[in-house]
């Protein structure tokens, strides 16, 4: 299979990113970032293109806020735990893309 990566450091950058192009099967991203949180992130995804805002993975070293367990208890896809494994991850990401591809059939 064909991987295309771009890395987003930041608020900033993933806007600028998510802005020019929305081709993406996923989206992994932190929940609790230094610049803006992947709450906030996924929520103006959302507001851009809904269907893009379901491809998250969000990746947690722990929900600690009330908000943060809130959200990833309204999720259907499990967050990733931090510390995680390349195989861990790698696992995760082939299954939600199955999904999300039987899902767009």
């Amino acid at each position: 299979p064909v991987v295309r990566m771009a890395l987003a450091r930041g608020r900033t950058t993933a806007r600028a990113v998510l802005s020019v192009d929305r081709n993406f099967d996923l989206i992994i991203c932190d929940l609790m970032m230094p610049q803006v949180s992947g709450m906030d992130l996924h929520a103006w995804v959302e507001e851009q293109d809904p269907a893009l805002a379901q491809r998250f993975l969000f990746m947690t070293g722990g929900a600690f806020t009330p908000r943060a367990k809130e959200f990833l208890a309204s999720r259907t896809t499990q967050p990733l735990h931090k510390p995680f494994s390349d195989d861990d991850l790698l696992a995760r990401v082939e299954s939600l893309l199955r999904l999300h591809d039987s899902r767009s059939r």
